[in-house]
């Protein structure tokens, strides 16, 4: 090939300037050409490949770039890249933006979360939720240790457990569930504000089939969820859920939550209407929705309780020591819209108290009141020691017989076990027919055994009773009639109930 001057003069200018930018950007910057693996740079004083300052080589936990400047309130620093981000992970984020995707905080567009839960409290993950959505956990107790105590599960029974938090970032119900998913499991799941302290908010046990539950109404915050083998056997396979939902209904819904009941008459106003059925009251057995309320009594007393409602509804009352349902004291129903549960000789202590309907709660409204007085003895006619008699008025004789100031003495034939009784005499002086009716105090839910004895109070004639006559009730806050001819004698009438707390008052009429 030929050259011509003019391709030779352009040739030699650009070797010229390649040389001379070659040679400044060489002793100006010596990185120019020097590529260095992260996180080293290039120092432009050495021309050499550097860990940057702040960086520790990985001996410390938060090894790596500092940011220079510090970062700004609701910033961290990503050490990796020295760079100030919103986010690392979920947890440094907070509603209405929960997630974390590349250092931003960003809405969270999932439904439904599937839960790895640890099997600590030092690893339960969290998971933050800003509005409904359902965390769901399928997990096998058998192979997890035991680290916290269930309330609901047997004590120190060595059953396995798993759980997680969930940070409400708007007042929110939380829906509950666990299901028994073979293997004989029997789990149990509890929602409880700290993880360690073994203090639940509410628990409830699958029974080896299922339950669900709803915790109403929680402030925002961190709540943990616990599930556990009911006991050793029942740490098999279990399925959870917990779903966030909309704040409904009244907080009070379980026990573990029951609202301060005050003792002085003053009335608050259940919303049994769209509340759940979550317990069982003895007295109650076709159920209802349910409120619960405590109180705390600092000396001996008695109480008692009044539900005045307005149709349809029809409260129930049962009345605990604990939040335990096998600690039920009494429990009584009414026939009206007016319930009334009288508790007497309650220690100093905490109590709970429920207020259910019976059946379905679609309208109407209650009324719920308590008041408190100190003990009194039982009174006098409360054994066969000195029976209170019975005066007639011509051929009537009239009395109001509160049998819960009594104590248990006996048991009637047709009834009156473990419940509190008094005993009336009086004089048959001729052969003659007598009818003796019982009637609760409106709205008491009583239920009245008349027992009526010969000869002997409490005593038995010929290997038996003395009872001549027993008459139960038909159904709470109903009379009850006992008729009977009478030969000539003294008889003792006995003022039972079927239970502790269908006793109260009722008037007695005998008539000849």
């Amino acid at each position: 090939m030929v050259f011509s001057r003019r391709h030779v003069f352009i040739a030699a200018l650009a070797a010229t300037v390649t040389g001379l930018f070659a040679g400044a950007c060489g002793q100006t910057n010596p990185c120019f050409s020097l590529v260095c693996d992260t996180p080293s740079v290039c120092n432009p004083q050495s021309g050499r490949c550097e860990l940057p300052a702040g960086f520790d080589g990985g001996t410390r936990r938060d090894a790596g770039v500092d940011c220079t400047p510090e970062c700004a309130a609701g910033e961290v620093c990503n050490r990796s890249t020295g760079r100030c981000v919103q986010c690392l992970v979920n947890g440094d984020c907070r509603c209405p933006n929960p997630v974390c995707v590349e250092g931003q905080c960003t809405p969270d567009t999932t439904t439904v979360q599937v839960v790895d839960a640890g099997d600590t409290c030092a690893n339960a993950p969290s998971f933050i939720a800003c509005g409904p959505k359902t965390f769901t956990v399928d997990t096998n107790l058998t192979t997890a240790s035991p680290s916290v105590q269930a309330s609901c599960a047997v004590r120190d029974a060595g059953a396995g457990d798993v759980m997680f938090n969930v940070v409400l970032g708007t007042p929110s119900d939380l829906r509950v569930s666990v299901a028994a998913n073979g293997g004989g499991a029997q789990p149990v799941i509890a929602v409880r504000q700290q993880c360690a302290t073994d203090v639940d908010l509410t628990c409830r046990s699958s029974q080896g089939i299922n339950t669900t539950y709803r915790v109403r109404r929680l402030p925002e915050g961190a709540y943990t969820v616990v599930i556990q083998g009911y006991d050793r056997a029942g740490s098999g396979p279990a399925l959870a859920t917990v779903a966030v939902e909309a704040p409904s209904g009244s907080s009070n819904e379980t026990c573990l939550l029951a609202e301060r009941l005050p003792l002085d008459g003053g009335a608050v106003r259940p919303e049994l209407v769209g509340a759940d059925d979550d317990a069982a009251l003895s007295c109650n057995l076709g159920g209802g929705p349910e409120l619960f309320y405590r109180f705390t009594l600092s000396e001996l007393s008695d109480v008692t309780v009044t539900a005045n409602g307005t149709d349809p509804l029809r409260p129930a009352l049962a009345l605990y020591s604990s939040c335990d349902a096998a600690s039920s004291l009494a429990c009584a129903t009414s026939s009206t819209a007016n319930g009334r549960l009288v508790a007497r000789r309650l220690g100093a202590g905490e109590y709970f108290l429920a207020v259910e309907n019976q059946g379905q709660a679609t309208m109407g409204r209650v009324e719920l009141s308590a008041t408190t007085e100190p003990s009194r003895p039982p009174p006098s006619n409360d054994t066969c020691a000195i029976p209170a008699d019975l005066i007639f008025s011509g051929n009537e004789a009239t009395v109001l017989a509160d049998s819960s100031r009594g104590t248990d003495d006996i048991t009637a034939t047709c009834g009156g076990g473990g419940s509190p009784d008094l005993v009336y005499r009086f004089n048959v002086p001729a052969l003659a027919t007598y009818t003796i009716t019982a009637t609760p105090q409106a709205g008491s839910g009583g239920a009245p055994v008349l027992s009526l004895r010969r000869g002997q109070c409490g005593a038995t004639v010929d290997g038996g009773t003395s009872e001549v006559a027993c008459q139960p009730p038909t159904r709470p806050g109903e009379p009850v009639t006992l008729t009977v001819q009478l030969n000539p004698d003294t008889y003792y009438l006995w003022v039972d109930s079927t239970t502790a707390s269908t006793a109260g008052a009722v008037t007695i009429t005998v008539r000849r």
